[in-house]
């Protein structure tokens, strides 16, 4: 785990992941990785879940247990915050924890990984209430859910608490933006493209925000699914900005900007990445990255010269912890 082990100021050990560069995999491509599989729980949502701990110590976040903090999630978002709230902060801070999936979340197999590990849904779950996370399932895959309806379902759970805020779509503050500027700072040169995994779409907007920001030419191109079976299932969101855009026209822009696109992918496309070819610990969501680069059947161009591909990591480790066989079947 690339961390230098020093605490940050949410007193959590700081995130230091890897810049990879793994060269000329064509003639045309020269393809760098940042590899957030590195994080303490395996994915790249440590890094919000590291800054909400930072703004509740700050007082710029609500925190004790009257406070309620809300997502909708696949696992990895509310385990990053779960163990972030545990490890960064006093029991007296910690707010609630609630995490909403959709239903039939707890009969699905997640993975397989890279190592051929899956798990099931009732595991991650059983994982996350370990955490002391409240974990409901619903028809999240659906239809939007407000943050008023979220309350509700929570309330129904038996949950009691004075405020909430729903971190779906972020925290109000940058979370993920350190992990493109890290990787830019490590790069002799710009890339042409950055290749983002999207599911709500926070993380690809941030890299468009420091994009922007430094005034590079790059073209930032994020990768969903629009399909809640899919196996890149950290993917698929309902709740997405571009969903509608992307069943409708089968592309998104952000903003109408045209260098700035999310297009969707096939899990034919990302199984065929094998996952021999891929040389991180990684699930299907955290690989989909590399499908514009080795699978390309879409309606813009594709991408070539030098790739920075945003390599999300694998949280089916994490999953996993509590199981003395390591199993990921119950």
């Amino acid at each position: 785990m690339s961390q230098n082990g020093n605490p940050n100021s949410s007193g959590l050990p700081e995130i230091n992941t890897p810049l990879v560069h793994l060269g000329n995999v064509s003639n045309d491509i020269d393809l760098w990785v940042k590899d957030e599989g590195q994080c303490p729980t395996g994915t790249f949502k440590d890094r919000l879940a590291w800054k909400l701990v930072e703004e509740i110590k700050g007082n710029r976040f609500d925190s004790s247990s009257s406070h309620l903090i809300s997502c909708i999630t696949m696992g990895n978002t509310l385990a990053s915050v779960a163990y972030a709230l545990r490890n960064g902060l006093e029991e007296v801070q910690r707010p609630q924890l609630l995490g909403v999936f959709p239903s039939g979340f707890s009969s699905r197999i997640i993975g397989p990984d890279t190592s051929g590990r899956t798990v099931t849904g009732h595991a991650v779950l059983r994982r996350l209430r370990e955490q002391d996370a409240v974990c409901i399932e619903c028809p999240s895959d659906e239809a939007f859910l407000t943050e008023r309806e979220i309350a509700n379902l929570a309330r129904n759970a038996g949950m009691r608490f004075a405020s909430h805020r729903d971190i779906t779509n972020g925290i109000g503050v940058p979370g993920y933006r350190s992990i493109l500027a890290e990787a830019l700072d490590g790069m002799p040169v710009p890339p042409d493209w950055v290749v983002v995994p999207v599911g709500a779409g926070v993380l690809f907007k941030e890299c468009i925000d420091e994009v922007v920001e430094r005034n590079l030419a790059s073209r930032v191109i994020g990768v969903t699914v629009l399909k809640p079976t899919s196996i890149a299932d950290k993917l698929y969101g309902r709740f997405s900005p571009y969903y509608d855009d992307l069943v409708r026209d089968g592309v998104a822009y952000h903003e109408g900007n045209k260098r700035f696109v999310v297009v969707p992918i096939e899990d034919d496309q990302i199984a065929n990445y094998t996952r021999d070819r891929l040389p991180f610990d990684s699930e299907p969501s955290g690989w989909a990255a590399f499908v514009p680069i080795v699978a390309w059947r879409l309606s813009i161009p594709q991408p070539r010269g030098r790739i920075l591909a945003i390599h999300t990591g694998n949280g089916i480790p994490f999953a996993l912890a509590s199981r003395p066989n390591g199993g990921g079947n119950d």
